[in-house]
């Protein structure tokens, strides 16, 4: 019995990692013929699709599963790639937003020592920034970078430290370590709940 249990928890597992690879191969194939109101609806896609999926480790390991974003503002992932992270490991492979979309940070100040710009002013994002965005470091013992957690899924399937908003934008990336956000109408994200419950927004006014 026991082992019947540990074979099903290793094929949920990969079960769960295949369809985050086939989600991801599926959105650089929609982008490719699409514009920036199709990117950032895969984006929501990708974003559920790794909530889903944290929920989903956190259950078969037991423990916290943390959903954490590349904060390197020379990488070509930043603030793009994210990793499954749990005891400090990274599960599987990185999966990325399409190309030219980003998460928008927690606040308006927070800009990774220049690597953000909030354009066309400061003040037009102040209501569009991610909430539910913890933004604290996280060290990933077999994935090298600078990463930091966007929000912990616990066992029970609740959000850690608590809920808000994930919002996404397109980006213009000005120079190697630069992004600049420059279109605050046209962004596209989520909510989640306490609960760890994901709720699409479309709407740039509903945040």
């Amino acid at each position: 019995m026991n082992r019947s249990s540990r074979a099903f928890t290793i094929i949920e597992l990969l079960v769960v990692i295949g369809l985050i690879g086939i989600l991801a191969a599926g959105i650089g194939l929609a982008l490719s013929r699409g514009n920036s109101g199709t990117a950032l609806q895969a984006g929501q896609g990708t974003l559920q699709s790794l909530i889903s999926a944290a929920r989903a480790q956190a259950a078969i390991r037991q423990a916290t599963a943390d959903l954490v974003i590349d904060t390197n503002r020379e990488s070509d992932g930043f603030l793009r790639n994210f990793y499954i992270v749990v005891g400090g490991e990274a599960v599987g492979a990185p999966i990325s937003l399409p190309q030219g979309i980003y998460l928008v940070p927690r606040n308006t100040t927070t800009t990774y020592g220049g690597g953000v710009i909030f354009e066309p002013a400061t003040s037009d994002w102040t209501n569009k920034v991610s909430t539910a965005f913890a933004d604290t470091s996280v060290t990933i013992s077999n994935v090298t970078g600078t990463y930091s957690r966007v929000v912990g899924i616990t066992v029970r399937g609740n959000a850690a430290p608590g809920g808000g908003t994930l919002i996404l934008a397109s980006g213009d990336r000005r120079s190697a370590d630069t992004v600049a956000f420059t279109n605050p109408n046209s962004v596209r994200g989520a909510r989640v709940s306490t609960y760890g419950v994901l709720t699409l927004i479309n709407d740039a006014q509903a945040f």
